[in-house]
């Protein structure tokens, strides 16, 4: 195979100056403008990176799996580093390489905080973790979450900065039952994100998928969470809309 071709004039971009400047708002506004300048062309990588058979389906962290997009682990990380969250919940446990994750995200970080982990079926290969606790059972049945609710009540997490990831079925109407059950957990400033919402299932029997869940939980309860376009500057993310933190409190639940 050949090298890669030298670019005249070009200078390597090894080195680059932190632009401390930038606000909040340039950014978006440099996302919303690469999205659309690109918008063809991002959405054929993302196809794809999505329907290779060897991109996310072989992801592992420790030798565990947890079939993630690395731009969106990655993204998690920077939520855990700045957001500082001590409560950690989870739908789809798949092996539990993602509360893995997590746990030792707030292993390095100094958080002395719990993973709550859910999935009805066990595939897991992670045997323990003292700041992981994994849940059998439907992630929409709210017995599974009150018992979150009562572990975290008893280590005396209540009211502390949480992180939400659902990524169990992404039917419509079970990431709506989700939020309607794990909304109310996440207070101001705090981030719940959808998995998944690259995805639908097309023709008249079809379903809108994860993002259908998310229209719908909006239109009952509008102005609660802002959809982050800055968690999607990397371009490619399995979660595009699904980037949620909490702007108003929660009117229900």
């Amino acid at each position: 195979m050949s090298a890669p071709a030298i670019v005249p004039g070009v200078k390597p971009l090894t080195i680059v100056e932190t632009d401390a400047g930038c606000t909040d708002a340039e950014m978006a506004r440099r996302v919303h403008k690469t999205r659309a300048d690109h918008a063809e062309l991002l959405q054929q990588y993302h196809d794809v990176w999505y329907n290779a058979p060897h991109t996310w389906h072989y992801l592992h962290f420790l030798g565990v799996g947890m079939m993630k997009c690395p731009n969106d682990l990655w993204m998690y990380q920077e939520l855990m580093s700045s957001h500082k969250p001590r409560v950690v919940i989870e739908t789809g446990t798949y092996a539990g390489g993602s509360a893995l994750w997590f746990a030792m995200l707030m292993d390095m970080l100094g958080i002395d905080g719990h993973v709550y982990s859910v999935d009805f079926e066990d595939h897991r290969r992670v045997e323990s973790h003292p700041k992981i606790t994994f849940l059998a059972g439907d992630s929409t049945d709210a017995a599974v979450k009150n018992a979150i609710v009562d572990d975290i009540d008893e280590l005396g997490l209540a009211g502390t900065k949480t992180l939400i990831s659902l990524d169990a079925d992404h039917s419509a109407d079970h990431v709506r039952r989700e939020l309607e059950l794990y909304a109310p957990l996440v207070g101001v400033g705090d981030w719940l994100v959808v998995e998944d919402t690259n995805i639908s299932w097309p023709g008249p029997e079809g379903d809108r998928g994860a993002r259908g869940g998310i229209e719908d939980y909006v239109a009952k309860h509008p102005c609660e969470f802002s959809q982050d376009v800055l968690a999607e500057r990397w371009l490619l993310t399995m979660c595009p809309g699904g980037w949620l933190q909490r702007v108003a409190d929660c009117k229900h639940g």
